[in-house]
């Protein structure tokens, strides 16, 4: 019997305890996803490493942000690269999987008619021929989180890019205000100099 007048603090208990009972499945999964799941003939940590692109704004100097950004305009173009033919992956994938359906629905109407019984839902018809085509659908999964993948990786780089050009304009203002700071100080230094003869 369970007890219907649970205290705040028992109810949170319970919540927590109820959302963690798949916890571990998660874990599992996600690890398993790390290892297996190839993204573009790659696991994922492997494009994490390359694409991560530290910016480390307080020592950045206009040669390093320069050399920083021709490495993200690189990565960019490479990834642009793997995102469209992700995309054109998927494409194909969807189309064949839509064909397939098509044939397996109308061969499941045919076979039902040839039998002389009575055609099912035509909902009914179309889970059974999704069901006979379960890999598939898979493979269709996968193409659509590489897809996903690839333009998450461009989002990523397009805010390393506005966070080196903020941190750039940044730094050339500070320039500016230096070198303006110094000749304002050498202009007094002369004209101090020049009032003491």
């Amino acid at each position: 019997m369970t007890d219907l007048k649970l205290t705040q603090k028992g109810k949170a208990e319970q919540l927590i305890n109820e959302t963690l009972k798949g916890r571990k499945v998660h874990e599992i999964f996600t690890q398993y996803m790390v290892d297996q799941l190839l993204i573009s003939g790659h696991p994922m940590p492997y494009w994490e490493k390359k694409f991560r692109i530290p910016i480390k704004t307080d020592d950045l100097t206009p040669a390093i942000a320069r050399e920083m950004d021709m490495k993200i305009m690189e990565l960019s173009q490479e990834a642009t690269f793997l995102w469209n033919t992700a995309m054109a992956r998927a494409q194909l994938i969807r189309h064949g999987n839509e064909n397939v359906f098509v044939g397996k629905f109308t061969a499941l109407v045919q076979e039902y008619k040839e039998s002389g019984m009575r055609l099912p839902a035509q909902g009914t018809l179309e889970n059974l021929a999704r069901n006979d085509n379960l890999d598939v659908e898979s493979a269709q999964a996968i193409a659509d989180i590489e897809v996903r993948y690839w333009k998450s990786i461009l989002d990523h780089l397009g805010r390393c890019q506005s966070i080196l050009k903020n941190s750039s304009l940044m730094i050339a203002t500070e320039l500016k205000s230096m070198s303006n700071e110094r000749l304002l100080d050498a202009n007094e230094r002369n004209m101090n100099g020049g009032n003491r003869q």
